[in-house]
């Protein structure tokens, strides 16, 4: 079977010649299936590309938290701007229970920021 590989990576390929790319003609098995290969013309062989490592629990973890952090910011954020908006409206009862969701999610968001005593801070206090 042939197949047409992309000559500017080595990896995309197609059944057919007639892509926007320039192709070699490459020579495979029936029922060739691809992926995670690269095609060395040097030695008209399919090379297995190397493994890509997978995060740490440790990097997981944190990945996570700066994540929680941030959409935590967002929600203050978002808070922030409709207590103000009801502070110009005169709508005092409706601002204090903002009021109260703010405090919250400031409360967590120092949580989270205490735990990792290096976390750059945006200006929550």
């Amino acid at each position: 079977m042939i197949i047409y590989v992309n000559k500017a990576d080595m990896r995309s390929y197609s059944y057919t010649p007639d892509v926007v790319w320039e192709t070699i003609a490459v020579e495979v098995p029936n029922g060739f299936v691809g992926g995670a290969k690269t095609y060395d013309l040097s030695t008209n062989t399919w090379v297995d590309d190397p493994a890509i490592p997978l995060p740490t629990k440790e990097e997981l973890k944190a990945y996570e938290k700066e994540q929680m952090l941030h959409d935590l910011q967002v929600k203050h954020h978002e808070l922030q701007t409709t207590m103000n908006m009801h502070l110009l409206l005169d709508e005092q009862i409706e601002a204090a229970e903002i009021a109260r969701q703010l405090k919250s999610v400031k409360l967590q968001i120092k949580t989270l920021q205490y735990e990792n005593p290096y976390e750059v801070s945006y200006g929550f206090y």
